[in-house]
């Protein structure tokens, strides 16, 4: 329980859990609040913070983000980092292109971000590259499902 008190309530780190690392999935009109586990909360964190540096720093931008194992909430991960960085005004509006190699797996994240728009905003699924060009040419500050 110390670890717990000591880790979590210091004041920075529990606003920022409440703010956001909060999620509410709406799902077949039925909303569930979903809070970050200790591990989304610092993988997380890092990987906004390594992506607000790597836009500092003027490089290409694109960075490799988080390693979870199966069953550890890689989806969620995924939505509070979005929600965490759309947030940074520094990255001027990003869009977010979420790419994977199995249609069960495109489905499970089209589905997983809808569900928690509150937090990512809107959602938007590119089934060619055609879309997905057309869809990246608008003003940013969105989340694409290829």
């Amino acid at each position: 329980m110390r670890a717990l008190v000591e880790g979590l309530f210091p004041k920075e780190r529990l606003l920022s859990y409440m703010r956001d690392f909060i999620a509410f999935e709406v799902a077949n009109e039925k909303i569930t609040k979903k809070g970050a586990k200790y591990h989304q909360f610092f993988a997380v964190r890092k990987a906004a913070a390594k992506a607000v540096e790597t836009h500092r720093a003027g490089t290409d931008r694109r960075l490799g983000v988080i390693w979870h194992t199966t069953g550890s909430g890689k989806s969620l991960s995924m939505g509070f980092l979005v929600g965490l960085l759309r947030r940074r005004p520094e990255l001027e509006n990003p869009s977010f292109v979420i790419q994977v190699d199995r249609t069960d797996l495109d489905d499970q994240l089209f589905d997983q971000f809808v569900a928690v728009r509150s937090l990512v905003g809107e959602v938007k699924h590119a089934d060619s590259v055609e879309q997905l060009r057309d869809l990246l040419a608008t003003s940013g500050g969105e989340v694409m499902d290829d």
